[in-house]
């Protein structure tokens, strides 16, 4: 129904465009366009509308060469990227946005534009992550550093929590990609930085937002930091690391009450992972009281996991399952173009379908 609403609209603007072609009606019939495009669920009527799209994006912008054409132009390629399955073509969408994006922020310095254009940048990092390769994971680390640049300057100048948001998982996957290159294994000090980059980032949050996303964040950032020092055999930091993680676990676990179903799981995964690292840590340190503790810890844990297998709702469950739904907050949001599900704090878009 939405798409046949759709569809009428775009006929509409078509139509105002044929009677009166200008950069206004061009752009506004631009627009509808990329909404009928979004509402599409079949891929190959998704790949036709915004191809439709792209070529009078482009006359558009021939004919006018405004603020406005450039940018519905540089949208345009990045819908023809997200659905083209050839690398060099995916690749190729995404540089002409790039290159009009940067003509748009050398032109104005506008907020807006350069946020797409970070956004581009993130675009392709992950791209090139795809690829994989250790030629690769160059361009992903310098891709992910000119979206970081940008960033930083949109949140000195807004200080808006999103744009923090965002620099903070762009340290965040400057750290994982560095992490994983050869060049780096012997010494991972340029992972460590990111990483711990990150974590301030995400500390500063969380004392303003207080937010159980942000906790959630800062810890699974701890554990990055854990995880490089225990490799490194810098067993004393690494236990800092994960002491950190374990305050901000409990804390979670705090403010949420002890839920149950597959939040609960998550959260009982993290904790006994940590658990478990730092009885690692204790005992490579030769501290067996310790590392006794922890493991002591960790088997509590899977036994409270035991328990809540058997007092598992069943989906044919209906009054247990009404009464289960109170508790529950749900948050729809869209981080870097793609919608993500919360469940009371938790990112759940990946198990939707569990």
């Amino acid at each position: 129904i939405a798409c046949a609403w759709q569809q009428k609209l775009a006929s509409l603007r078509l139509a105002a465009y044929h009677e009166n072609p200008n950069d206004v009606t061009g752009c506004m019939l631009a627009l509808e366009l990329g909404n009928l495009g979004r509402l599409y669920r079949d891929g190959n009527q998704k790949k036709q509308i915004y191809e439709t799209m792209n070529e009078h994006c482009r006359r558009i912008n021939n004919l006018f060469e405004t603020e406005e054409t450039k940018f519905l132009l540089a949208a345009s390629y990045g819908n023809l990227a997200s659905l083209s399955e050839a690398g060099e073509q995916k690749r190729s969408c995404y540089e002409k946005a790039q290159e009009l994006l940067l003509e748009l922020c050398e032109e104005t310095n506008s907020v807006q534009y350069r946020q797409a254009l970070a956004e581009n940048y993130n675009l392709l990092a992950l791209f090139y992550l795809a690829e994989r390769g250790k030629e690769d994971y160059d361009l992903v680390a310098y891709w992910h550093e000119k979206e970081a640049g940008i960033l930083e300057e949109l949140c000195e100048e807004t200080g808006e929590v999103k744009y923090r948001r965002a620099l903070a998982e762009c340290y965040d996957m400057i750290g994982f990609v560095r992490g994983f290159q050869e060049d780096w294994k012997e010494d991972r000090k340029e992972a460590k930085r990111w990483y711990k980059r990150a974590a301030d980032v995400w500390e500063r949050l969380l004392k303003e937002t207080n937010t159980i996303r942000d906790r959630r964040d800062l810890a699974d950032e701890y554990e990055s930091l854990g995880d490089i020092c225990k490799e490194q055999k810098q067993l004393g930091e690494a236990k800092y690391w994960y002491e950190r993680r374990w305050e901000e676990l409990s804390e979670l676990r705090r403010r949420e009450g002890g839920v149950s179903g597959i939040l609960g799981s998550i959260r009982r995964f993290g904790m006994r992972r940590t658990a478990e690292n730092l009885g690692e840590v204790g005992e490579a340190a030769g501290n067996l009281e310790e590392a006794e503790h922890w493991y002591t810890l960790n088997w509590s844990i899977c036994q409270e996991e035991v328990r809540e297998a058997e007092k598992e709702i069943k989906a044919e469950e209906t009054d247990k399952v009404i009464e289960a739904c109170k508790d529950v907050e749900v948050q729809i949001c869209y981080e870097n173009g793609t919608q993500q599900v919360y469940l009371n704090g938790v990112n759940i878009t990946g198990r939707l379908r569990d």
